[in-house]
């Protein structure tokens, strides 16, 4: 391994782009153009993408043993005590810099933005595409996503002419909940069904830069609308339209109503959905 610092970066897609969003800010006040990075997650793929970017020179990544071994993990890494690295990746501790702190992002400033490298995909979209994203398992229930999804498909096919590029997984685990089966049956000859047909996410991300706009549940896509300043509509979960006392739905809920995003939430409607697409200042409109 190399002596250059230890960045560490904990969770599934959304997470590490709001870490690496830091990590970059801080390598940056740092004097740092090149560092590694530690990832603490279920999709080793997330590793490609880092090790993708200039200024990582090596990406390790380490799959928990159990979901109760990584919500240990989030638990102990939000109060910043970093000898668990050391143990889990054999890196001594003194190396590893901890980026993310909730209360202060939420409460000082939260770091979008950084330059990026996503590699050409091999899948053509047609011109003018969505990209409709209407599920993400990875921390919420099917019932705490948006409930007029598929209104939402229907609009788009009978009342835009836009192709619309559907993505997701055929089968999705939840690290609370377990197992979940896309639920959309979708046979329409203006959309293109990619479901299940992504080699990563890292294809869907680079497929978004192919789009007109996206269309997306809470996640990963909704911070890359935003990082790679790409037009969206997010449908907010019941979690983050209601985030209560938690500090992490705060930060996230934060994160996603930021321009270009607009946001329908959880307890709107179909005709919300609509307002929203209909008024908005990008280029939806077919």
């Amino acid at each position: 391994m190399n002596d250059l610092p230890y960045f560490i970066a904990i969770g599934a897609w959304g997470d590490t782009l709001s870490y690496y969003a830091v990590i970059c800010s801080k390598m940056k006040t740092m004097g740092i153009t090149k560092a590694n990075i530690l990832h603490y997650g279920f999709d080793p793929k997330i590793k490609d993408f880092l090790e993708y970017q200039d200024n990582i020179e090596k990406a390790i990544n380490v799959i928990p043993t159990s979901v109760e071994a990584y919500e240990k993990i989030i638990q102990i890494a939000s109060f910043g005590v970093n000898k668990w690295v050391e143990i889990i990746f054999g890196i001594p501790a003194e190396k590893v810099i901890l980026v993310i702190d909730f209360n202060v992002m939420v409460n000082e400033k939260i770091v979008r933005h950084f330059d990026y490298k996503i590699p050409s995909n091999e899948i053509s979209v047609p011109p003018n595409s969505i990209l409709f994203n209407p599920y993400s398992f990875q921390s919420c229930t099917y019932k705490e996503h948006c409930s007029f999804t598929n209104a939402i498909l229907a609009f788009l096919v009978e009342e835009t002419d836009h192709p619309v590029v559907l993505v997701g997984l055929e089968k999705t685990f939840n690290i609370i909940y377990g197992w979940w089966d896309f639920p959309m049956q979708v046979d329409h000859p203006q959309v293109i069904n990619l479901v299940g047909k992504t080699k990563s996410m890292m294809e869907v991300l680079s497929l978004s830069q192919d789009c007109v706009g996206i269309i997306s549940t809470s996640g990963c896509l909704a911070a890359w609308s935003i990082i790679t300043n790409t037009p969206a509509i997010i449908l907010m979960n019941s979690r983050l339209t209601n985030p209560s006392s938690s500090i992490g739905l705060e930060y996230w809920k934060a994160w996603h109503e930021h321009e270009p995003n607009q946001c329908v939430y959880f307890d709107q409607t179909i005709d919300d959905f609509k307002n929203v697409f209909e008024n908005c200042p990008m280029d939806l409109i077919g």
